[in-house]
């Protein structure tokens, strides 16, 4: 497979191909079986690194302490009391 070959496979797995090129790359699978062994290795080989690449993630932040909310130390209610304290002092 030359390099050329490689890259329109790769552009095709994208969806980086027009129309009329998605059309002749798509006929060249039907009729070419190396063509084609070595687009179904690349789709698997992309598939393969994508999955890799979200186990490392998923790795990574189940290491991670989760942040927990904290609840603000001035609430809404918290407000209110003090307004009406300050208008029945006042």
């Amino acid at each position: 497979m030359n390099e050329h070959d490689l890259l329109l496979i790769e552009q095709y797995y994208r969806n980086e191909l027009s129309e009329a090129e998605r059309v002749v790359f798509e006929q060249r699978l039907a009729e070419d079986a190396e063509f084609r062994e070595e687009a179904v290795l690349h789709k698997r080989a992309m598939e393969a690194i994508r999955l890799h690449g979200r186990d490392l993630v998923k790795k990574k932040l189940q290491g991670r302490p989760l942040v927990e909310q904290s609840r603000p130390s001035f609430s809404w209610r918290s407000g209110i009391v003090a307004l009406i304290f300050l208008a029945l002092v006042v």
